[in-house]
């Protein structure tokens, strides 16, 4: 299942989501995080897609080589990014 909490982002990054999140509603753009961390299994089954499992390539990171898979030195989750989604207009889509 994917990881959707702030809380999981490494603090440099999430000092950036919350400048992103108040540009992005300044300018009347409502978004959503799909993900943030992902651990290292998760990861090998994105990877292994459109590889060895059905469905279209979705990365070309392996467990370890992703951004979303770093931890702090307690190996608590500190994720170096975040997937997100934008809303249509209407608020009834994503983009």
């Amino acid at each position: 299942m994917s990881d959707r909490a702030l809380t999981d982002l490494h603090p440099d990054l999430y000092t950036l989501y919350l400048k992103w999140k108040t540009a992005c509603d300044a300018a009347g753009i409502k978004t959503g995080i799909s993900q943030t961390y992902r651990s290292d299994v998760e990861q090998d089954v994105d990877y292994a897609r459109g590889r060895t499992t059905d469905g279209p390539i979705i990365t070309n990171a392996r467990a370890g080589q992703s951004p979303h898979n770093c931890q702090d030195e307690n190996g608590n989750p500190a994720s170096k990014a975040f997937d997100f989604f934008i809303y249509a207009a209407d608020g009834s889509t994503r983009l």
